[in-house]
């Protein structure tokens, strides 16, 4: 795991999934649990629903990836259209 995440390792298994969603009072964790499943889309692509569920399911294990995906997208890391049929990354997660 990269130094930047070292304060998710109480959150990661072995396999580098999140096992759960930091509470409320933790928010900059949130924010930094969010930087972390989206290092793993990749900004030069565009994904449907589907396909960003799927990427969020490899990385979790707490069966929430409706939570999650809402989240990349109210914190601006990731995009939709209107219909939500497209979805891409929009931020360097390399920053946070």
């Amino acid at each position: 795991m990269e130094d930047k995440y070292a304060k998710l390792k109480g959150y990661l298994n072995t396999e580098g999934q999140l096992t759960q969603w930091a509470s409320k009072k933790h928010r900059q964790k949130q924010l930094l649990m969010l930087a972390y499943i989206a290092e793993h889309f990749d900004a030069q692509k565009t994904y449907t629903e589907l396909e960003v569920n799927a990427i969020i399911n490899q990385w979790h294990t707490f069966g929430d990836h409706a939570l999650l995906r809402r989240e990349l997208i109210d914190m601006h890391l990731m995009s939709r259209t209107t219909d939500g049929r497209v979805y891409k990354l929009v931020v360097d997660t390399t920053k946070v």
